[in-house]
């Protein structure tokens, strides 16, 4: 669906390339920190608390905390 609607916003070929080596990177390196994290805290409230300042920077206003996201 994210795919989709960005579509209809007029991205094309390009920008999904761009956007491709993004997630990628972004993936990697939540993956690495929840890793790490997760030796020492089966919570995770490190990872949970990075990720959400990350997002909280971009989405403004529409920010819920990851223990409302996924309740």
């Amino acid at each position: 669906m994210v795919t989709l609607a960005l579509g209809r916003m007029g991205w094309r070929e390009s920008k999904f390339r761009e956007f491709d080596k993004v997630l990628t990177k972004v993936a990697e390196e939540y993956s690495k920190e929840i890793l790490e994290d997760s030796k020492q805290d089966a919570e995770l409230w490190y990872s949970k608390d990075t990720m959400d300042r990350e997002l909280a920077q971009y989405v403004g206003a529409m920010f819920v905390p990851y223990e409302e996201r996924y309740r």
